[in-house]
């Protein structure tokens, strides 16, 4: 008798919370989902969750989330199968799946206090649903919100139209993020990426792809951004503030609707320092050009930035900041013409090397611009190939701005660069430079080393 009593309570357990992990892995659908795509998983999920370890989801079906699931413990890993969905119910208006620190702001005291150690997603689709959410009111609404955790992995997912932001990433230590690709036939502004808050150190994000409504990598570190009195745009509180440290980027690719490849933006106050990026291609839409080094209305302060392989183009939106065809590669700084926006920026050491830029009569681009109010230090660039054969007669390599004038350079270093016959590029012009080395250019206007100032 006892011993069916102890299989009743057995069987009514299971019943009741599923079976028990095998091996530390959980399976969500032996806990109740139904991969139909119709069926709220969320508690079933949930429930595996909270037993922390492997959350497997196997086969091509569809999970939907009508609430956001919550990773709680440290060491969480969440496994598709490449073909399998997990997508947000209609109507949510809320992140699919957070964890702990997502549910505070930079300026709660419990900041710190629930960190994860360790969190993997891998494999799959996750999917907004954004035709069926509404646009909140800030920026704090995203598909995927994943705050103060240290060794991070997120490999090999596809994200799916979210209805605004893709991702917030904040307060990371130790992370590693890869072969990404951002697949959106849903169509709206604000649908950035990998969208970084502060607090951001030690990382690798490579291999990402896609058509991001907006940026593909965000990298504001810098807190608020407060839109200028009358502005129609709504105040964006950030999830964390706090400086970037030694991040890598490797191989972005923009296919058409990405704004830029990557924009960070930071304050001197909570600066972004010791970053790679590496291989960006595709097309940019935005006149912040394929990468923009930015601010908002405080001064933002870059220490050391190395950007190589780009072979990309800017389409050049027609703002205020150039008409069109013109654009930019590498944008530093915010075009004083717009009135809640400042300059003042200054990058310690920019190093420019392995770029293709590609001319056109209708895509003419810079390599920098570089607006009154900014300034590099020291400008390292190596290795410079200009395709095409447009008139470049009226097209500046580094450029100031039509509405706000030209930033200036500390001393410049410039390498091998290389125009077809009829390029007639300005070098500098409008830009004071301390001290300019230049050889192996094809440069009108470029002096011989040690001729000081420049574009004079």
């Amino acid at each position: 008798m006892k011993n069916v009593f102890r299989l009743v309570l057995a069987v009514a357990a299971v019943a009741a919370f599923g079976e028990e992990p095998i091996d530390g892995v959980s399976y969500p659908d032996r806990c109740g989902a139904v991969y139909d795509g119709v069926t709220d998983c969320a508690d079933a999920i949930q429930k595996c969750l909270d037993r922390g370890g492997t959350i497997r989801f196997l086969g091509s079906g569809t999970a939907r989330v009508d609430r956001t699931v919550h990773v709680r413990r440290s060491g969480t890993r969440i496994v598709m199968d490449r073909t399998f969905t997990l997508k947000l119910g209609d109507g949510v208006n809320a992140p699919l799946l957070d964890t702990p620190g997502a549910a505070y702001n930079y300026d709660d005291p419990r900041v710190d206090s629930e960190r994860l150690n360790g969190l993997e997603i891998r494999g799959g689709m996750i999917d907004g649903n954004a035709e069926k959410q509404r646009r909140g009111p800030n920026y704090l609404t995203p598909l995927v919100k994943l705050v103060d955790v240290d060794y991070l992995r997120i490999e090999d997912v596809v994200f799916r139209n979210p209805r605004k932001l893709t991702t917030i990433l904040a307060g990371l230590d130790h992370f590693t993020i890869r072969d990404i690709r951002f697949h959106n036939t849903f169509n709206a502004l604000n649908m950035d990426g990998l969208a970084f808050s502060g607090s951001i150190f030690n990382g690798v994000v490579e291999n990402v792809s896609g058509n991001c409504r907006d940026d593909m990598v965000a990298f504001n570190v810098s807190g608020a951004y407060n839109p200028a009195p009358g502005s129609s745009t709504p105040p964006g509180d950030q999830t964390r503030v706090g400086p970037a440290r030694n991040v890598v980027f490797r191989n972005l690719h923009c296919e058409p609707g990405c704004f830029r490849a990557i924009r960070m933006i930071c304050n001197a106050e909570h600066p972004i320092d010791d970053i790679v990026i590496d291989g960006v291609t595709g097309d940019s839409d935005a006149m912040g050009g394929l990468i923009g080094l930015t601010n908002w209305a405080e001064p933002a302060h870059f220490g050391r930035i190395h950007i190589s392989n780009v072979f990309g183009r800017n389409t050049g939106t027609a703002y205020s900041y150039f008409p069109k065809p013109h654009g930019t590669l590498v944008w530093i700084g915010n075009d004083a013409s717009r009135a809640e926006m400042k300059v003042d920026c200054t990058v310690d050491s920019l190093v420019l090397s392995g770029v293709e830029m590609a001319q056109s009569a209708e895509h003419r681009q810079s390599l920098v611009t570089l607006p009154k109010g900014a300034r590099i230090g020291s400008l390292k660039v190596s290795d410079v190939t200009v395709a095409g054969a447009a008139d470049l007669s009226d097209v500046d390599f580094i450029a100031g701005t039509p509405t706000n004038g030209a930033g200036e350079i500390g001393t410049a270093l410039v390498r091998a660069v290389t125009c077809p016959t009829n390029c007639a590029f300005r070098a500098f012009a409008g830009v004071p430079i301390g001290e300019l080395s230049c050889s192996d250019c094809s440069l009108v206007g470029a002096r011989a080393p040690g001729s000081g100032i420049a574009g004079e």
